[in-house]
């Protein structure tokens, strides 16, 4: 009786003992896979930012590879890992030096770069209020169903037209059709 106790005994162990093991290293995969993540994305962003806008590239990183799906715009996909079980790949997409024409600016070859961009769906039934003259402060973001509001400047073509384009917080050139602002 008690070999038989013991061999049952033997056999539980011996069966959950394997689980054991593979539960205790699943944290040490994770973090690898995690650490492999951590360099390909560090590759893949760096290269892309430093790269962000220039006619010429850098050094490409030896785990990179680069690629240009379509005219100005490149990929640069970073692998780590890639001699393991725990490969991780990172791609990230930039654009490189552009004429500002390409882009769609219009006036006499006149790029503003403005903080904001232009809201998506702009109201031309409701003005922004006073205290968020441009709806970007909470008015668009309080009632979205109502569209953006329309900037107080751009409330009638004279207020637009005697407006400064250089104080404009997002661009409103050629609002509501009334033709490129003189001073843009």
């Amino acid at each position: 009786m008690n070999i038989v106790a013991t061999m049952v005994g033997l056999s539980i162990a011996g069966a959950s003992m394997p689980m054991m093991v593979q539960m205790s290293i699943a944290p040490i995969e994770a973090q690898k896979r995690a650490q492999n993540l951590g360099s390909a994305e560090a590759s893949a962003v760096t290269f892309a930012a430093t790269n962000e806008g220039s006619s010429s590239f850098t050094d490409l990183p030896s785990d990179c590879d680069l690629s240009s799906p379509t005219d100005g715009s490149f990929t640069v996909t970073c692998t780590a890992g890639a001699d393991t079980k725990y490969v991780q790949t990172v791609s990230r997409s930039f654009r490189s030096e552009v004429d500002s024409g390409a882009l769609g600016f219009t006036g006499q070859g006149n790029a503003r770069v403005y903080s904001n961009a232009v809201p998506g769906k702009i109201s031309y039934v409701h003005q922004c209020p006073p205290g968020d003259e441009w709806g970007l402060n909470w008015f668009n973001k309080t009632y979205p169903s109502l569209g953006a509001c329309t900037p107080q400047i751009a409330w009638t073509k004279a207020k637009y037209l005697a407006s400064n384009p250089d104080d404009w917080l997002y661009d409103i050139n050629n609002f509501q059709g009334w033709g490129d602002h003189p001073n843009y």
